[in-house]
């Protein structure tokens, strides 16, 4: 695990900084939480205190993330993220991750970006929960205080709106699990920094 997470870092570092053009744009973004999306519902709907039907196929989180996003070719970039929020049971998660984006639509007003990469995800353990029923992608730490699950890909859609002659945008994304059948949506600033 070290190793990987090792040699991921070296590649962003390579990605990031080797190459001259990419130092022409670059943007970072802070996002707030919005919903969590559970599509076929969820099996510990009953553990979710801001479920807002039975099933829980909408759940409201708490919590925020933060986006580099760097362009090295024209419409293509290289995006970091990291998430910091309750979850589904208002116990602390976190998420990371890194994405190769293309914006579908890059105008000076509007920004329609398409992004896949790898991700992490940790949360504080829901076996400390009543009625928890174990979720069979998630590993364990071997202190038992943390559950994990290593997305290879994972897609994310984000749409943002920058009036004209302004750094300043307003975006809204949605994040995509494909192996919980899950997403996640949220809203933010995004600023140009070039």
């Amino acid at each position: 695990m070290r190793q990987t997470k090792t040699s991921l870092l070296i590649l962003i570092f390579v990605i990031l900084f080797a190459s001259k053009t990419v130092f022409a744009q670059h943007e970072l973004g802070v996002y707030f939480c919005g919903v969590t999306m559970h599509l076929l519902g969820d099996k510990n709907a009953a553990l979710m205190p801001l479920k807002l039907d039975e099933k829980a196929l909408f759940v409201v989180n708490v919590g925020g993330a933060i986006q580099y996003r760097k362009y090295f070719y024209k419409r293509l970039s290289v995006d970091v993220e990291q998430t910091f929020q309750a979850d589904c049971a208002f116990k602390a998660s976190l998420g990371t991750g890194i994405s190769i984006g293309y914006d579908f639509i890059k105008s000076p007003k509007h920004q329609l970006i398409f992004a896949l990469g790898p991700g992490i995800f940790f949360r504080k353990s829901w076996f400390v929960l009543d009625g928890y029923i174990p979720v069979e992608e998630l590993k364990v730490s071997a202190n038992k205080k943390w559950e994990y699950l290593f997305v290879p890909v994972v897609p994310h859609f984000e749409y943002a709106i920058v009036p004209e002659n302004n750094k300043f945008g307003i975006s809204c994304y949605c994040v995509f699990d494909p192996i919980n059948v899950l997403a996640n949506v949220g809203f933010g600033l995004t600023y140009k920094i070039d």
